[in-house]
C-alpha cells in the first residue's frame, strides 16, 4: 500500500527531452533536464531518509506497549513529538471507535447502536453482503450519521467475542482458521480514554452488559475522563463490572492502531500505521507495534 516516489525510468527522460526539443532552445532544454535529475536524486535520498525515520519512530514507540493504559498527553508521546518537532511530527489513535464492518449481528440489532451510528442500518448490512469487508470507513458515509462519524474508524481487530460476526465468517472462509490471528484476538474495540464519552453510551446503555444505573454510569464516566485517564480497573470499579464481563471485549483502555505523521522537506510527507500486536490471540498483552503500512512522498 505504499505511494513511494523515485527516479523515473529512462523512457520516460527521453519522452521529456523530446517534448522540450518542440518547445524550447537547446541550452534551456539540457539546464531543465539537469534540474530534473536533480530533483530525482533529491527524492530518492528523502525517501530513503524519511523510511530511516519512520523505523525510527516505530522503536522509540516500543515502550508505550508497557504503560498500562494509552492517553492523548502521554508522557511518552509527547516527548517524541518534541523530539521530532522539526518534522511537525503527529501521532494519533485511528482505531478508537466503531469499525462498522466488525460489528457482531447481535450489535447491528441492537436499537441503541443502531440509533446511534446509522441513518440506514439495513443499506449498510446489504452492501457488506455484497461487497464483502471494507478497508476504507469512506465507503459507510452514505449510511452513517454525521454525529456518529467521527466514532467510526478504518482500522481495528476482530475480536474474539464476535464469533456471530459477518467479519468473523468472512475471513474464516477467505483466509483459513488457522490464519486468524493476529487479525483475530482479545483486544478491546475502543480505548475509552481517546474517543468522545458519548459512542460508549449505547454499549453502557446496553441492558446485556448488565450495567446497573447505566444513565447514573453514563454522567460519572464523562466527569472521570474530563479529568484525565482511566485505567482498566477504574474502568471495572466505575461500571461495578468483573474485569471477565463482555463490554471490555469493547473498552479498553490501550490503542490498537496508531497514525504517525510527519513532513521533512517542504511538501514530502510520510505517513505509517503502526498495529498492537499481542502475545497470542487470546492476550491482551501487546508484544510489539509493528509497521504494517506507510506512504511517503510529495503532496498531490
Amino acid at each position: 500500500m505504499n505511494r513511494e516516489t523515485g527516479s523515473a525510468e529512462f523512457g520516460t527522460v527521453i519522452i521529456l527531452f523530446f517534448l522540450s526539443s518542440v518547445t524550447a532552445s537547446s541550452l534551456l532544454f539540457f539546464s531543465a533536464a539537469a534540474a530534473y535529475f536533480r530533483r530525482s536524486v533529491n527524492e530518492e535520498a528523502e525517501l530513503v531518509r524519511t523510511t530511516g525515520l519512520i523505523g525510527e519512530i516505530t522503536e522509540a514507540l516500543q515502550p508505550l506497549k508497557d504503560h498500562p493504559c494509552d492517553y492523548r498527553n502521554n508522557p511518552l508521546l509527547s516527548e517524541l513529538v518534541l523530539r521530532y518537532a522539526s518534522l511537525n511530527l503527529d501521532i494519533r489513535d485511528v482505531s478508537s471507535g466503531y469499525r462498522l464492518d466488525f460489528l457482531s449481528d447481535e450489535e447491528l440489532e441492537n436499537p441503541l447502536l443502531r440509533n446511534y451510528l446509522f441513518t440506514d442500518a439495513a443499506s449498510f448490512t446489504g452492501l457488506r453482503e455484497n461487497r464483502g469487508l471494507s478497508p476504507d470507513r469512506e465507503t459507510w458515509r452514505s449510511f452513517v450519521k454525521d454525529s456518529a462519524w467521527d466514532a467510526c474508524v478504518s482500522y481495528g481487530w476482530l475480536n474474539l467475542s464476535r464469533g456471530n460476526s459477518f467479519a468473523l465468517r468472512y475471513v474464516k472462509r477467505n483466509m483459513g482458521e488457522d490464519e486468524l490471528f493476529p487479525l483475530v484476538n482479545r483486544l478491546p474495540m475502543m480505548n475509552i480514554n481517546m474517543i468522545k464519552a458519548e459512542a460508549a453510551e449505547p454499549l453502557i446503555m446496553t441492558p446485556g452488559f448488565g450495567v446497573k444505573n447505566p444513565a447514573e454510569k453514563m454522567e460519572t464516566l464523562r466527569e472521570v475522563l474530563r479529568r484525565g485517564p482511566v485505567s482498566r480497573g477504574d474502568l471495572s470499579a466505575l461500571l461495578e463490572l468483573p474485569g471477565d464481563s463482555k463490554i471490555f471485549s469493547c473498552l479498553g483502555v490501550k490503542t490498537a492502531f496508531w497514525e504517525i505523521r510527519f513532513t521533512t522537506l517542504p511538501g514530502f510527507y510520510a505517513k505509517a500505521i503502526l498495529a498492537a500486536i499481542p502475545e497470542s490471540a487470546e492476550s491482551e498483552t501487546i508484544r510489539e507495534y509493528r509497521l504494517i503500512e506507510r506512504s511517503m512522498g510529495r503532496e498531490p
